[in-house]
């Protein structure tokens, strides 16, 4: 069973003007509530359950009505990247 990203943060980051060195930036997926508690708080992409849900439910009751989708059939649903302390600007 995957590990939530929250568990490889075993210790306190410092803001970045105490810090000598940068660990890296993490991202974790699907905006837990404990994600934004955590020190630092988590970036995180947050994924839309509910369409999600509803979208499983159409084929779900699609398929029982006989219709079935064409195995290259694709829902495609928008992510929003919600943006914390966890990761670091971009070095050019």
């Amino acid at each position: 069973m995957p590990r939530p990203a929250a568990s490889v943060l075993p210790f306190r980051w410092e803001p970045p003007l105490r810090r000598s060195a940068a660990p890296g930036s993490v991202i974790g997926f699907d905006d837990l509530p404990h994600s934004s508690w955590i020190d630092p708080p988590l970036t995180t992409i947050r994924q839309p359950l509910a369409q999600m849900g509803s979208a499983a439910v159409d084929v779900i009751v699609g398929v029982r009505a006989g219709r079935h989708p064409h195995p290259a059939a694709r829902t495609e649903l928008s992510t929003t990247l919600v943006v914390r302390s966890s990761t670091a600007p971009l070095r050019g």
